[in-house]
């Protein structure tokens, strides 16, 4: 009888075990994680009082599929970041390269330029990835590239969309750009 009820207790121990490590295996894998990879000048400080021009970077790509009005979403929630930090903040009305961008940006009195570039950019995998350069328009120099990461945990169900993979790093990004102000 004693040895029975020790093999009961062996088992749900096992038991719970097992759904203990299912729990956090399903809270970690469904977890959307991101990656932000400095490249140049990753502690750069702005003020809140510059002024950010945008650039809209060319719609994203992934296995010759052309994702429609993907440069606009990225410049949109670049803005909608930078928003919170700064008064102004305009995005191009087009896709510009990177020279025509800082022409542009300057003709417009903006400080910042904010130079997008979709690196990655899928549907079928929940992933997304960004380059982001910010240059000094009176400097005429990058201060600060960076690439921002994002992927849907494994075992997510809802349908997670690229542009929803950015926010996240995006945010902190940004965040981190601003937060010697709150000081």
């Amino acid at each position: 009888m004693e040895n029975q009820r020790r093999c009961v207790r062996e088992t749900m121990k096992k038991i719970f075990l097992l759904i203990v490590g299912l729990i956090v295996l399903g809270v970690t894998g469904c977890a959307d994680n991101y990656v932000i990879t400095p490249i140049q000048g990753e502690d750069i400080k702005l003020n809140s009082e510059k002024r950010i021009f945008i650039s809209k970077p060319k719609d994203g790509t992934s296995d010759n599929i052309r994702y429609l009005n993907s440069g606009s979403m990225v410049s949109r929630i670049m803005q909608a970041e930078f928003s919170k930090y700064c008064s102004f903040v305009e995005i191009g009305e087009r896709y510009q390269t990177l020279s025509k961008s800082v022409i542009t940006a300057r003709e417009k009195g903006y400080d910042y330029l904010v130079y997008l570039t979709i690196l990655e950019w899928s549907d079928i995998s929940d992933k997304a990835s960004l380059k982001i350069n910010i240059v000094d328009l009176h400097r005429n120099s990058t201060v600060c590239s960076v690439v921002v990461e994002g992927k849907s945990g494994f075992m997510t169900f809802d349908g997670d969309q690229p542009q929803d993979m950015i926010y996240e790093p995006v945010n902190a990004f940004v965040g981190k750009m601003y937060e010697h102000e709150d000081e």
